[in-house]
């Protein structure tokens, strides 16, 4: 394997964004994987917003249930190993 990336595009939890998910061999572990989830998250209209604040409000808001949902995809990718 060298490496494999998928996205999820369609979202419930937002209207712009996308979850992108890479699996590949591991640089530390001989036979081990690494996996990677960048959850992306976007403002709908960012020419509306000035400075961060919208944004690090809609980071801190979300930052639990990312982190929940990257949890149980890495567990869905490890039932699959």
């Amino acid at each position: 394997m060298k490496s494999l990336t998928m996205a999820i595009k369609k979202l419930d939890d937002r209207e712009k964004g996308i979850i992108n998910i890479t699996v590949e061999p591991s640089p530390l572990v001989k036979v081990g994987i690494y996996v990677n989830i960048n959850d992306h998250y976007e403002l709908s209209n960012p020419d509306e917003h000035i400075g961060s604040d919208k944004i690090i409000d809609l980071l801190i808001n979300r930052y639990d249930e990312s982190l929940k949902r990257s949890e149980e995809i890495i567990d869905q990718i490890m039932e699959l190993v």
